[in-house]
């Protein structure tokens, strides 16, 4: 399947669709999510209610009946469940989730339900899901946490959509020890980095140990790190990793970072503005795409880091390119300090102080890039 459609047609993006109408509407209509998980081939066990108002003495199987608190829920939870929080609701509390095939929404009517591990002294994470599979969290807000909004330690194959994460102490999404194939959707990420630790205010990381496709789409991603090893999604792990339709904006580091252990990532149709170092590094990544993007003050936003570079290819594998991208008010339109394995072809880099730089040798002009890198004469539309 091509890369770019990765998701679009498996079970884990029909369940992310299907639930999305019920989480939608004011009202929650169990039957249509109960015919929805029947169709995907998933395991329906119960859905269970959570309300600030409620009790953990209460069954949770009807929002008469609510339970109270994110930690019964944890240890309540059977493969397939399907939990609902109450809109307007505000929990300073973990959300530890161990059962494969669950789904977290919300009911009611009013402001999206809250994890807030902000009252009081922070506390360390919103919502951990751990050796569990196919888990969905649709449409909350997690904020004000020590370390991460969302943890996915050893998990497989989960989607975080339509979510806000913001003002964590270290990154919004990570995930950790294993796992792999997930998607982020939809979400508005921001503010994260805020103990102000080198490399720990990432938007979204994929760590070396990430395994499968992973997918970071039609996100907000802004104001995230204080400082050059932030970015908004630091993609270091994984195979053949989309990055695509995403706003990234006054990013610490690079909007998008790409390492060698996360080869055939393909970086398509996002907009970057003010990141600091610059709009997206390849670095090492074999078969890596960075593809129609447009990309606004990178590298020379105030702070940012010399050499104020649009894109840059750092140590690159075999078979990159960077093609059909859009950079506007940037020091050097595109570096490549690596090996010569990348394709530059029908970029605008207008207007730049210049061009780029291949292999340490500054080209001014176009006609000097092309005599010094080789490239193709279509480059500078």
């Amino acid at each position: 399947m091509d890369r770019r459609n990765f998701f679009r047609l498996g079970a884990a993006a029909a369940l992310a669709t299907a639930t999305a109408t019920a989480t939608s509407s004011s009202r929650f209509d169990s039957d249509l999510i109960g015919t929805q998980s029947q169709l995907l081939g998933l395991t329906r066990a119960r859905t269970l209610f959570v309300d600030q108002a409620g009790a953990d003495s209460n069954s949770g199987l009807a929002a008469t009946s609510p339970i109270a608190t994110l930690a019964k829920v944890g240890s309540a939870l059977r493969d397939g469940d399907h939990v609902l929080l109450k809109r307007g609701g505000r929990w300073n509390e973990e959300l530890i989730i161990t059962r494969s095939q669950v789904y977290v929404g919300c009911y009611g009517e009013g402001l999206q339900p809250v994890i807030d591990r902000g009252i009081g002294a922070r506390q360390a994470n919103g919502i951990t899901i751990d050796s569990a599979t196919d888990v969905v969290l649709d449409g909350m807000e997690v904020c004000n946490c020590a370390e991460y909004a969302v943890k996915l330690r050893n998990a497989q194959r989960c989607i975080v959509r339509g979510c806000r994460l913001h003002d964590c102490d270290r990154n919004a999404v990570q995930a950790l020890i294993g796992g792999g194939s997930h998607m982020v959707e939809d979400c508005e990420i921001a503010s994260t980095g805020q103990n102000g630790a080198y490399g720990e205010g990432n938007g979204v990381q994929w760590l070396p140990t990430t395994t499968g496709t992973n997918v970071v789409r039609g996100c907000y991603i802004h104001d995230c790190g204080r400082t050059a090893g932030d970015h908004g999604v630091y993609n270091s792990g994984g195979v053949s990793n989309v990055i695509e339709s995403n706003t990234f904006r006054r990013i610490g580091g690079v909007g998008v970072k790409t390492t060698a252990a996360a080869p055939g990532t393909l970086v398509n149709g996002n907009v970057m503005y003010d990141c600091h170092v610059a709009a997206a590094h390849v670095d090492g990544a074999a078969g890596a795409s960075v593809i129609y993007n447009t990309a606004y003050s990178c590298g020379s936003y105030p702070g940012g880091l010399s050499p104020f570079t649009g894109f840059w290819f750092s140590a690159v594998g075999i078979n990159c390119e960077l093609r059909q991208n859009s950079l506007r008010s940037s020091g050097i339109g595109v570096i490549v300090s690596g090996s010569q394995g990348v394709a530059i072809d029908y970029n605008d880099f207008t207007p730049t102080v210049r061009y780029g730089s291949w292999l340490g040798r500054d080209c001014t002009t176009l006609s000097q890039w092309r005599s010094i890198s080789g490239q193709s004469a279509h480059d500078g539309l």
